[in-house]
């Protein structure tokens, strides 16, 4: 069995952000609602599986199959990744797998990607970086700003040789 290194970092990536807001393209009369989504597991043949809230209408009432798009972006994270695929409605069998992390008002989603694109937007808050520039602001900061800097002469008024 070949390991394929590229879903492996895909997943992690997508289990660090763990949610995303599901957009349902389609020109249907009768669409599933956008929604806030849950990423659960990617499978070995590359299928992304969510779990989403139930809409109010039965689900059969719905297109078992539509074109999606997922934004994945959290705060302080330095990475959002774009998904775009085709989905389909979990059936019992995927759902009896999975049952542990769905609950009573959710549904699975399993999606087929069709592009995904992964940013890296270099904004790492915690990169050891960043805390030397802090560090050396907050001391250059200090030395500007207080009586003991060596390179500022004060000038004593009032006094006369």
């Amino acid at each position: 069995m070949m390991i394929d290194y590229n879903l492996q970092f895909i997943e992690k990536k997508l289990s660090e952000i763990r949610t995303a807001v599901m957009h349902i393209d389609g020109n249907n009369v009768v669409k599933l609602p956008n929604d806030v989504v849950s990423f659960l597991k990617m499978d070995e043949s590359g299928k992304l599986w969510f779990a989403a809230h139930k809409p109010r209408c039965r689900l059969r009432t719905y297109e078992q199959t539509f074109p999606v798009h997922f934004s994945f972006y959290r705060k302080g994270i330095p990475f959002f990744v774009e998904v775009s695929g085709t989905a389909v409605i979990g059936g019992i069998d995927d759902v009896s797998s999975i049952s542990e992390s769905l609950t009573n008002g959710a549904y699975l989603v399993k999606v087929t990607p069709h592009t995904l694109e992964y940013t890296d937007t270099g904004k790492n808050q915690s990169s050891p970086e960043n805390w030397i520039g802090l560090v050396s602001r907050c001391t250059k900061w200090v030395t500007e700003n207080f009586w003991f800097n060596s390179s500022k002469q004060f000038p004593l008024s009032g006094i006369r040789k």
